[in-house]
């Protein structure tokens, strides 16, 4: 019964947003499988690779709508939840859309011995995406 509902829901959705949909599902579900079996520099290039020099603009409404998206997926899928996948999924689509962003990675400490990692995404105009304040800035990649 749920089947339908989603079903339904997907043909709802904007063609241009589906597309945005797919893609995403594909680069989220191949990013946690590069974040669980490999280390971080067989995939750093990947990451930080610039937007396409074809359409370099900030608009606001492809930031939403990849926002959007990422948020869909998350809703759906659970190997989507951690951080690390959504912003590199969400990179991805920004840079899709010529839309610059830089990795900040963020730690905090929680009990005695243990530190916890968080990381988000930092647009050109100074715009962050799943920043945590309970984490202080490291690293920008």
């Amino acid at each position: 019964m749920k089947l339908f509902y989603y079903i339904r829901r997907f043909r709802e959705i904007p063609r241009r947003e589906k597309k945005l949909f797919i893609v995403g599902i594909f680069i989220a579900f191949i990013s946690s499988l590069l974040i669980s079996f490999l280390p971080i520099k067989y995939y750093i290039n990947f990451i930080s690779k610039k937007p396409y020099p074809l359409s370099i603009r900030n608009d606001v409404s492809s930031i939403i709508r990849s926002r959007k998206t990422i948020k869909r997926i998350v809703r759906l899928f659970p190997f989507a939840k951690n951080c690390f996948v959504k912003v590199i999924t969400l990179k991805y689509l920004l840079r899709q859309n010529g839309i610059n962003s830089n990795f900040i990675f963020s730690l905090r400490k929680s009990g005695i011995r243990r530190m916890q990692a968080h990381v988000y995404l930092i647009l050109e105009n100074n715009f962050t995406i799943f920043q945590d304040p309970r984490y202080v800035d490291v690293f920008i990649l």
